[in-house]
């Protein structure tokens, strides 16, 4: 009787994506049902589940966990059994036959029902059998062993035991202007709490301080490179609209997100025609969130207010207003928020504050000139505090995080030339103009020069109004151009710059085109006076900071090699 049971067994169900619509779909379900994390790497072949460090890979009945020996001997179902009977593990009886014919001869020796699977290989083998055989009734033919929602659980359970992570905690940051300080500021806290982070910016793609790549990373794609990648247990992304607008997220939900402020940019760009269509695409950050995640906010931003209803988890308000009602009512609420104080920022939380840092004491406010920096520096502790993570280690992070090009590259980092200042900065927008220009002027200069230009895919009157922000800001102007036009036609945008920086009532013969933007800053750097301050608004900073680092007391000797434009 029990030979007979053992004969007549029925094989477990062994997980393969095969037929990755009826397979893979309940390991999908079930860890969508546990929010794990998941991704199709090749049409539903091999499957990613979780993040970082914890993540696993399953392709059929295999995980990563697999040996290739284990791999090797289980193809070959005899081996197997002998395998398994050597150690006297329960099999079912069975025997190799070339052809269905031997097969059903067999079969009269063992009870029915009999399965019949290819000794070695895939289930193609077998289709072919069922196609030359006479449908017997006693035969079950078993080409795929497919996974039931019960056999799903328990691999699931075998992957990833109970209490043992399958993700990484992901902040996302959206907004119009400060994601990429408020970025690298989390980042650097995270990092000093123990974390290995996964971080994408404007500038790269890093793993801590390791580059991965270089360039523009604030898409999906890049940060599915970062969550990843196996050495990460945190993620922070930078997530601008373009990236949304093409592909979406690169996760489901985030732990925290961030949206900094919005301000015009990029309209009239992939049907984004209106502060209202920009609105919507960046408010997909903070509905993206997990239910016991959270929102950092900025209460002073009336658009930001405006995604209060739309954004999920729990809700942490900035502000540099210590009345701003908004503010009030939420910590009257006993929510958590961070605010600005006379000269420091505090951190409330179920109606206790607490005084984190003097403003002066972290570099990157420059003494609490930049402004913008005391809000990147507010939303960092609001994302990092929202993780648990020590206030001791946020505050003394922030106090070592500077405006230079080691920490914060390209956001108003001041270059000392001697008698003069160069500040490379990035401002690109109208916003990024103007914040950028109250920062300069507390720097007191004696004569203040821009270096101006704008990205070509800029609506002609947000050019404009840069250019006559320029124009009134500026003692003198010096008009370049990017490599990358964008559309435009040579020199189109500077003709725009000009003609509203005349609107700014500059004196024209204060004014000049060099299309090169090194060749800018050594017109400038030439003629420069003692006192006075260079700001140049870059496209690429690294062959402007080898200028600088190149430039030396024989500055006089140095030649252009591209005299001013008339336009």
């Amino acid at each position: 009787m029990e030979i007979q049971e053992l004969k007549a067994f029925d094989f477990p169900n062994i997980f393969s994506l095969r037929e990755p619509i009826v397979s893979a779909k309940a390991i999908i379900e079930e860890a969508k049902k546990r929010n794990i994390p998941v991704s199709l790497i090749n049409e539903g072949e091999l499957i990613r589940l979780g993040h970082g460090k914890y993540q696993k890979l399953i392709s059929a009945a295999m995980n990563e966990g697999a040996s290739s020996i284990s791999v090797d001997f289980a193809s070959d179902k005899q081996l197997t059994k002998r395998i398994f009977g050597a150690e006297s593990i329960p099999i079912p009886y069975g025997d190799a036959r070339q052809n269905v014919e031997e097969a059903l001869e067999a079969s009269d020796e063992i009870a029915y029902p009999i399965v019949i699977k290819p000794e070695n290989g895939n289930n193609g083998k077998l289709s072919i059998l069922e196609e030359n055989a006479d449908h017997d009734n006693r035969i079950r033919f078993k080409p795929n062993l497919r996974v039931k929602r019960n056999d799903a659980s328990s691999i699931l359970d075998m992957l990833f035991p109970e209490d043992q992570p399958f993700s990484v905690p992901i902040v996302s940051i959206t907004g119009t202007n400060g994601k990429t300080t408020t970025t690298r500021m989390i980042s650097r806290i995270i990092k000093n709490a123990g974390y290995t982070v996964g971080t994408t910016t404007t500038h790269g793609i890093y793993v801590n301080d390791k580059c991965l790549e270089e360039g523009d990373t604030t898409g999906p794609l890049s940060a599915r490179r970062a969550l990843y990648h196996k050495e990460i247990d945190a993620a922070v992304l930078e997530t601008a609209r373009g990236g949304i607008i093409r592909a979406g997220l690169a996760y489901e939900k985030a732990d925290v997100a961030v949206f900094t402020n919005l301000s015009e940019d990029h309209l009239g760009i992939d049907d984004i025609n209106s502060m209202e269509d920009l609105l919507n695409v960046k408010s997909i950050v903070v509905e993206a969130v997990k239910d016991e995640g959270f929102c950092i906010l900025n209460a002073d931003d009336p658009w930001v207010m405006k995604t209060r209803e739309r954004a999920k988890g729990n809700h942490v308000l900035i502000s540099l207003d210590e009345s701003n009602p908004i503010l009030i009512d939420h910590i009257n609420n006993l929510r958590c928020a961070v605010y600005k104080k006379e000269n420091s920022i505090f951190v409330t939380n179920g109606g206790i504050d607490l005084e984190l840092v003097k403003i002066n004491h972290i570099p990157a406010t420059l003494n609490g000139n930049l402004k913008h920096n005391i809000y990147n520096s507010m939303a960092a502790i609001g994302a990092c505090f929202s993780l648990n993570i020590s206030l001791d280690i946020i505050r003394d992070t922030l106090k070592t995080f500077s405006c230079n090009a080691d920490i914060n590259p390209g956001r108003f980092n001041v270059y000392n030339m001697g008698d003069f200042k160069v500040v490379l900065d990035y401002g690109h927008n109208i916003e990024g103009y103007s914040v950028t220009i109250d920062g300069l002027k507390s720097l007191k200069p004696s004569r203040l020069t821009g270096i101006i230009g704008v990205p070509g895919d800029r609506r002609d009157k947000d050019i404009k109004k840069i250019g006559r922000i320029a124009g009134i800001s500026f003692d003198k102007i010096i008009i370049k151009e990017d490599l990358e036009l964008r559309g435009r036609k040579q020199f189109e945008v500077a003709r725009i710059l000009l003609s509203g920086a005349l609107e700014g009532n500059i004196d024209k013969n204060n004014i000049s085109v060099i299309q090169n933007e090194v060749e800018a800053l050594k017109e400038a750097a030439l003629n420069a006076k003692s006192g006075e301050v260079i700001v140049v608004f870059f496209e690429k900073m690294e062959p402007l900071v080898e200028f600088l680092n190149n430039f030396s007391e024989q500055e006089n000797n140095l030649k252009l090699s591209e005299e001013p434009i008339s336009v």
